[in-house]
């Protein structure tokens, strides 16, 4: 610890007139006291300069103050008392005045990005007048500051310790070497936040649940299928460049348990086993969120290539599956007393919208029947091939078109369905079916694509996430949609 110690005593008949003095030297002293600071700092600056601390591929070796203590160690100022003149006409006078002050130093820590430890000996300019010299110099300081090891390559940022001119390691601590991470402080210009872009997408055909093509395949081994193949049709991408796997599964239980996202990412035969994996669960639109993950990891710059992936393979939930473990529920989300009932059936909170919002049995008919019609035609005019990688079973046939889709499918025979869930007009003709399946997509930012020469099929602008009560659960889309139009300065007709 420096400690700087100043005492001042006079006595006279001006004592006053010596306060207005001593105080002009106190504030003199101070603003010297400042100043000697700005130059340690400036000579700092020059020491860590040398090439020799600069680590490759910056200019000089970045530092930060770790700690300053400035302390006033006291204060004191008194008055000793006297006579002036003889006989009556004497006057009390104020004969001694006592001034004193102490400073002290007490520590002063600076952070180099390669434990290394630093001190500087030399000259500090405290003279008077060094303010007016000193005050150009304050935009230097401010880009200075600006370029402080904010983004340290050396996850272990070491202490400065004053002991004389030295450049030595510090042995009080120790750090397991990493690699350098990009410093994007070493540039003037902050550097553009990186698109995120879809480039390319496949997926399995769709089976129908229990009964359909696909029922008797496990989810994560086509999970890692549909990776491989998205891989294999795009060459350029280095499979190693891939910073992670989203997989969204909206039930991740059964089959699909054990984070089927890493899970897939090792069963590739293209990832290697440094390509992490994470399980995204949002029921219906885990894999939406998966992609969305995904693409604000891009434009955050914490990688280039990522793989968003999503698995749902309703045949392998087995005695798993959350229905049937009614025992685990929370009491408090039952829907009783007023409280929101969080483990209603789908069914029923299609049956919920279609009676607050009006909308009849032959409506819905309707809407499911053109549905169908839409399918069967692109899935005739061959609209879906682009996008599906068919998957040969073990007796060897190969599946190539999904099961949904049926040309067979009529209004007259939808509207003699029964009701499915007592009322309310949903059937199974026009409810969403139960089904196997899985899907991966391809995300960079703009400027890998670029750089590897691919065309972006569209481009991340914003996303946004709703929730409303889950007994209306099917309008929550509704509130997302104003969200991310509005987040996007967007409109619905845009």
């Amino acid at each position: 610890m420096s400690q700087i110690n100043v005492r001042l005593r006079t006595s006279g008949l001006f004592p006053l007139l010596f306060f207005g003095l001593a105080f002009e030297v106190f504030q003199d002293f101070f603003l010297r006291l400042i100043d000697s600071g700005r130059a340690c700092a400036r000579a700092f600056r020059s020491v860590v300069a040398f090439p020799t601390l600069a680590p490759a591929g910056r200019g000089a070796a970045p530092f930060a103050f770790e700690r300053l203590n400035l302390r006033l160690e006291g204060f004191e100022f008194g008055f000793k008392g006297g006579h002036l003149g003889r006989g009556a006409s004497q006057r009390p006078y104020l004969g001694a005045a006592d001034l004193s002050f102490d400073f002290a130093l007490e520590r002063l820590d600076v952070t180099l990005a390669h434990r290394v430890v630093a001190g500087v000996d030399g000259q500090v300019d405290g003279r008077a007048r060094s303010p007016d010299r000193d005050r150009h110099e304050n935009e230097e300081d401010a880009r200075a500051n600006a370029e402080l090891a904010l983004d340290l390559a050396d996850p272990c940022p070491q202490s400065i310790q004053w002991h004389g001119s030295n450049l030595v390691e510090n042995p009080a601590r120790s750090c397991v070497n990493y690699p350098p991470a990009p410093n994007h402080r070493a540039s003037k210009e902050i550097p553009r936040m990186p698109d995120a872009v879809i480039v390319d997408t496949v997926r399995t055909p769709i089976g129908r649940a229990f009964k359909g093509s696909l029922a008797q395949l496990r989810p994560e081994e086509m999970g890692a299928y549909v990776v491989d193949q998205l891989l294999e049709r795009n060459p350029e991408v280095d499979p190693a460049l891939v910073e992670d796997l989203f997989c969204g599964c909206g039930m991740p239980q059964g089959l699909q348990a054990f984070n089927i996202g890493r899970i897939i990412s090792l069963l590739s035969e293209k990832l290697p086993q440094t390509v992490n994996g994470v399980t995204v669960s949002r029921y219906c639109s885990s894999s939406l969120d998966a992609i969305r993950h995904a693409g604000n990891a891009i434009k955050a710059g914490e990688g280039d290539v990522y793989i968003a992936a999503g698995v749902e393979w309703v045949s392998r939930y087995n005695e798993a599956a959350e229905p049937v473990r009614v025992d685990d529920r929370n009491e408090k989300l039952l829907g009783n007393d007023g409280q929101p009932n969080a483990y209603i059936e789908m069914g029923e909170t299609a049956v919920n919208v279609a009676k607050k919002y009006e909308v009849s049995r032959a409506d819905m008919d309707k809407f499911a029947q053109r549905s169908q019609e839409l399918a069967v035609r692109s899935q005739e005019d061959g609209f879906f091939d682009r996008e599906i990688v068919p998957v040969k079973l073990p007796d060897g046939t190969e599946v190539a078109k999904d099961d949904g889709p049926r040309a067979s499918s009529t209004l007259e025979k939808l509207s003699e369905l029964p009701e499915a869930f007592g009322g309310g007009g949903v059937t199974a003709g026009n409810s969403c079916p139960l089904n196997d399946g899985a899907a991966a997509v391809l995300l960079m930012s703009d400027t890998k694509a670029k750089e590897l020469g691919l065309t972006p099929r569209a481009r991340i602008v914003t996303a946004a996430t709703y929730g409303n009560e889950p007994e209306l659960m099917g309008v929550a889309p509704i509130g997302a949609i104003k969200k991310v139009l509005d987040r996007a300065g967007m409109t619905i007709d845009d």
